[in-house]
């Protein structure tokens, strides 16, 4: 054990999170998981085993999981929170966190929200993103160049941290591409790469079915929207924008019975991939809140000040320690800029 993690393993301990009380209470982390990890299939992603020690540690150290309705409504109407409150979100809509996710979720009886870009269980199309991960991941070949413009990638290796190192960067490229052709960029890597892909996504990036939300859904599980297709909102008319988000909402409502009005923007950074027009947007469709990636708590003080329809979230940790720092009022207190 490294130095660093035993201070914070002693920092978050019971009598400390007791003497810093006050602090960790007026605030509330979100956090937020994509995919789980399915080695069969090649999945890379969060690790069942670290995601079930998580939720553990949530219970042992008597934190309060909370679902986002109650979180929403909180900030909203005043409805009064447990201390120690923290909540948890799934993005996307992957079988993988309807199979491997939840039942880990339900067994430590922890309320969990999936925001589901309903594009994926209509079976009408698989975004972009996924697409480039496929084609970088498991069809480019050792040797092989990429062309966008002026800008070139070469895979040197077929080791798979380089191949994750060159799907980042092209990833990373085109999101900073204006516009909205990030599915041409796409196909064009797909022809350079001389293979063709499925309509359809493949077994590694099928969708959570709605039979399966709707029996989840009776369980305890929400769903809230998050686009239609996954395209970044900002880089699109107002129009198609807006079509996005409505759409998204009224796929969920026809499907499910008590769907969460609560957005979920793709990819998610504020002023980058959704601005002050999808917030509007959001709001005048009558969704009650929207979450950003952005990291950070949800404020809880006297003097919280939430923007509701841009709250932030932590990303998932990948170590147990980060975990317990997020939770504690040990992140708090390096947030707001005090010495550590």
């Amino acid at each position: 054990m490294t130095v660093k993690s035993t201070l914070i393993q002693a920092l978050t301990s019971a009598p400390m999170n007791r003497l810093m009380g006050g602090l960790r209470n007026q605030c509330l982390p979100v956090f937020m998981l994509h995919r789980m990890q399915d080695k069969p299939l090649g999945v890379s992603g969060h690790n069942p085993d670290t995601l079930r020690a998580a939720l553990a540690y949530v219970r042992q150290q008597n934190y309060h999981p909370i679902s986002l309705r109650t979180l929403i409504e909180h900030l909203r109407e005043g409805t009064p929170l447990p201390t120690r409150a923290v909540a948890f979100t799934m993005d996307d809509g992957f079988y993988d966190q309807a199979e491997i996710a939840i039942p880990i979720f339900q067994e430590f009886q922890v309320p969990v929200t999936v925001f589901i870009a309903t594009g994926l269980p209509d079976n009408e199309w698989w975004s972009w993103d996924y697409k480039l991960e496929y084609l970088i991941m498991s069809r480019m070949k050792g040797g092989q160049k990429l062309h966008i413009g002026s800008q070139a990638w070469q895979l040197e290796n077929t080791n798979k941290n380089t191949r994750r190192a060159c799907l980042r960067s092209v990833r990373s490229f085109i999101k900073g591409q204006d516009g909205t052709g990030h599915d041409d960029y796409v196909d064009d890597i797909s022809q350079q790469l001389g293979c063709d892909l499925p309509p359809l996504p493949p077994p590694a990036y099928r969708a959570i079915s709605w039979s399966q939300a709707r029996a989840l859904e009776s369980q305890g599980v929400e769903f809230g929207p998050h686009s239609h297709r996954h395209n970044i909102l900002q880089a699109q008319s107002l129009t198609d924008a807006e079509r996005e988000i409505r759409h998204s909402w009224s796929r969920l409502k026809a499907e499910l019975k008590h769907p969460l009005p609560v957005f979920c923007y793709p990819t998610g950074r504020t002023g980058v991939d959704f601005g002050p027009r999808e917030m509007a947007i959001a709001q005048h469709i009558g969704l009650r809140a929207a979450f950003s990636a952005d990291a950070g708590y949800i404020d809880l003080g006297p003097d919280a000040k939430n923007n509701l329809f841009a709250l932030r979230r932590f990303a998932f940790p990948e170590k147990l320690n980060d975990f317990r720092q997020y939770c504690s009022w040990l992140e708090r207190f390096k947030e707001q800029r005090y010495v550590f």
